[in-house]
């Protein structure tokens, strides 16, 4: 009987298969121990971005620098002084503090 390359291409993968399970080598097609999850730390503190849109803008290099230092010295992400600076916006023409 004359196999063709599909056949003779599932032969070599059963073969592979029962040789990997006969040896169970580390690494092999199947694992014999259960695989670790490894959550970054990053994972934890971010939030959903779901509903939620960039704004953004282009600035010199001493306002970029000068907003970070702020910042730092008042102990906030960047993203939480943008959103007081927002509100302060918002508050300063009239609209609700919503950020």
């Amino acid at each position: 009987m004359r196999l063709c390359y599909n056949d003779y291409m599932i032969t070599r993968l059963h073969e592979l298969v029962e040789t990997e399970m006969a040896a169970k080598k580390p690494g092999s097609l199947f694992r014999t121990s259960p695989v670790e999850t490894v959550v970054p730390p990053t994972a934890e503190i971010r939030v959903p971005k779901r509903g939620k849109h960039l704004i953004s803008g282009m600035f010199d290099q001493a306002a970029y620098r000068q907003f970070g230092v702020l910042a730092a010295e008042l102990g906030l992400t960047k993203q939480e002084l943008l959103r007081q600076a927002l509100n302060d916006l918002f508050i300063k023409h009239g609209k609700p503090p919503i950020a």
